[in-house]
């Protein structure tokens, strides 16, 4: 937070406890300033968990500088439970954003602009797009939380932004670059005037240098290499649906499929299921990952289910 004050979000080991904690760097005094506590029905977890595939690149759980704390939690909001942004000081507790998407990731805290950098989903299948970032800014639908108009929740709105489709380019038979880039990586400069966009879905990667207004000024990587391996190679089909598992609550599905199967072939096929047993985590999205799963539907002929239900992150 500042050169005499650090901020320590603290999990207990069944991860139904979470606690925020400001500690004086000289004095080592320390206050919670707040506590997560959840039932049977969650886990509790406050911010978002690093990237396990890119530890010093993810989002943080706590973000901010001298004027206080930024961090996630899930907030009970039009009939679900939601991950959402919120500004912390000792004495308030400011909601950002609010609706029925949540917020994966914190990318980072622009002091001088005033500016929250984050991902979120939205809609379904549900993409990671920024919330808070420079643009153009829909109306909010509701009013604000607080009176305080530095952290107004107009920020919830979904400003056009480059994670959540490529920046505009004309594109020809032999443009290698992605179409569409609804998984994303976002990596800001020390000082948020630029940022490395890594498109990571659905299609095979790139990676662009941005400004912070949206404007491309180099592509890092085009991904043509792997594009053309993978090519020439047979991928499996994909279908994504929901199934309502009880009342009021649905699990994301994704089949994957044998190349060529159709939905009137009756054919014994066997089926492997998978499912993430980590708290918060996904594995249907838009992140484009040949896994061992798309081997078995390409090349071995298996049906594949992914399954998120109760207790999986990105809920929508």
């Amino acid at each position: 937070m500042s050169e005499r004050q650090v901020a320590a979000l603290l999990l207990n080991r069944p991860q139904n406890l979470s606690i925020i904690t400001t500690c004086n760097a000289v004095t080592y005094n320390c206050q919670d300033i707040y506590r997560d506590e959840s039932d049977a029905s969650r886990w509790s977890g406050l911010g978002s968990d690093p990237e396990e595939e890119c530890g010093w690149c993810g989002g943080v759980a706590l973000v901010g500088g001298r004027s206080g704390i930024f961090t996630s939690i899930p907030v009970t909001d039009q009939g679900g439970v939601w991950r959402h942004a919120i500004h912390l000081t000792q004495e308030t507790r400011t909601t950002i954003t609010q609706g029925n998407f949540e917020i994966t990731q914190l990318i980072g805290w622009d002091e001088k602009r005033r500016l929250l950098y984050v991902i979120g989903t939205s809609g379904w299948p549900p993409p990671p797009v920024c919330l808070t970032c420079p643009g153009r800014m829909i109306e909010a639908t509701s009013e604000p939380s607080t009176e305080e108009p530095e952290y107004d929740n107009s920020t919830s709105s979904v400003p056009a932004w480059p994670t959540s489709t490529v920046l505009p380019h004309v594109a020809d038979e032999n443009d290698s670059l992605p179409t569409a880039c609804l998984y994303n990586r976002v990596i800001f400069s020390k000082n948020f005037s630029y940022y490395v966009q890594e498109c990571l879905g659905p299609e095979p990667p790139a990676i662009f240098l941005c400004t912070s207004a949206g404007s491309r000024r180099a592509v890092l990587w085009d991904g043509a290499p792997l594009r053309q391996k993978f090519a020439a190679l047979a991928s499996p089909q994909a279908k994504v649906f929901r199934v309502e598992v009880q009342a009021q609550r649905s699990a994301r599905v994704r089949l994957l499929l044998p190349p060529g199967l159709r939905d009137t072939d009756d054919l014994p096929l066997p089926l492997v299921l998978h499912l993430s047993s980590a708290p918060g985590s996904q594995l249907v999205t838009e992140q484009w990952a040949p896994r061992w799963g798309w081997y078995l539907a390409a090349a071995r002929n298996f049906v594949v289910a992914e399954i998120d239900a109760r207790g999986s992150g990105g809920q929508v």
